[in-house]
């Protein structure tokens, strides 16, 4: 994929994650054939370690990430080339800083109630979401029964739903896992192998 075909050189280059995401929500744009004033938001999930001033220990223990949307017109994503949809990942990743972490940690302490967002779904036609399993450490771990079959997501349930994660190969090669109603299945892989260079 060229996701930085011309672009200045003194911008910096897309990042796998944001090419193969911008790539991934133009497919299912494509896929789900929507209308070109169709709204359509993308979930990308920031890992906030490194953001927060000071950073959390490097020997810390969990998840520390936000997810945040990125929208636009279904027509742009799919008309323009894929450095769009990448850049409109990347504002998204840039735009979580220090002060947008706390002022968010904020915001969940004023509410008195937080189960209401223990069930958010922000997937579903015409959304999609993204995480990045890439570097996560999931080949080769033996818990006493010997190599690894699969290892991946466990279940994914909602439409639009999306994982990169690592092959195990070790070739540098990615798998991209995505849940989508069947009927755009064919058309997205389609539209996915297609668009690769």
């Amino acid at each position: 994929m060229r996701a930085n075909e011309g672009r200045e050189s003194a911008i910096r280059a897309y990042t796998r994650y944001e090419t193969l995401t911008g790539h991934v929500w133009r497919c299912a744009c494509r896929a789900r054939m929507l209308e070109s004033e169709q709204r359509t938001g993308l979930v990308v999930y920031v890992d906030v370690s490194n953001r927060l001033q000071p950073p959390l220990p490097s020997g810390y223990f969990g998840n520390a990430a936000i997810g945040v949307t990125a929208t636009s017109c279904a027509g742009d994503v799919v008309s323009k080339p894929v450095g769009y949809a990448a850049s409109i990942v990347r504002r998204a990743i840039d735009m979580v800083t220090d002060e947008y972490v706390w002022s968010y940690i904020e915001h969940l302490k004023n509410q008195e109630d937080l189960s209401k967002f223990q069930d958010v779904v922000a997937c579903g036609n015409p959304n999609i979401a993204v995480a990045s399993w890439m570097r996560l450490p999931m080949y080769g771990i033996d818990f006493g029964w010997g190599k690894e079959v699969f290892a991946g997501p466990g279940s994914m349930s909602i439409d639009g739903d999306s994982v990169i994660l690592s092959s195990s190969t070790g070739d540098g090669s990615l798998i991209v896992a995505i849940c989508l109603e069947a009927i755009h299945m064919d058309s997205f892989k389609k539209h996915f192998y297609g668009g690769i260079i």
